[in-house]
């Protein structure tokens, strides 16, 4: 199991982006046992498989969090695509990213921007450990 670089400027962007967590979701990805991706024309899921000994963000009596966290850009895409972090029970479950990918691979040259907290994400930090 690897991650691809564009994933880990991913989850370095979320993290500098919500500085509570770090340990949070360092924990979690330093105990991700396995990646898999799937390129659905319009972008790209990737699975986490987490141990489940990992730090977790709190039960927020949801089973589903999702975060829009980051904007990617890039000359290979039309337009630029959203980056979204899911938290299941606490642990990442998935990163979707949605348009501009058009082929089963990442862009060679992209640039991710962070973008502004909206909806529950205002919260996300309050939430952690």
């Amino acid at each position: 199991m690897s991650f691809k670089q564009m994933e880990l400027d991913l989850i370095d962007i979320f993290i500098e982006k919500y500085p509570k967590l770090r340990d949070i979701i360092k924990s979690q990805i330093d105990l991700t046992e396995s990646i898999d991706r799937e390129f659905s024309g319009a972008g790209i899921f990737i699975f986490f498989t987490i141990k489940s000994n990992c730090l977790k963000i709190l039960d927020t009596n949801e089973n589903l969090l999702r975060v829009d966290f980051a904007c990617i850009d890039s000359d290979e895409f039309e337009h630029s695509s959203l980056a979204t972090i899911v938290f299941d029970n606490g642990k990442i479950d998935y990163i979707e990213l949605w348009g501009g990918f058009n082929k089963k691979d990442y862009p060679k040259s992209y640039k991710i921007k962070p973008i502004n907290k909206c909806g529950k994400i205002n919260y996300i930090e309050d939430i952690c450990l």
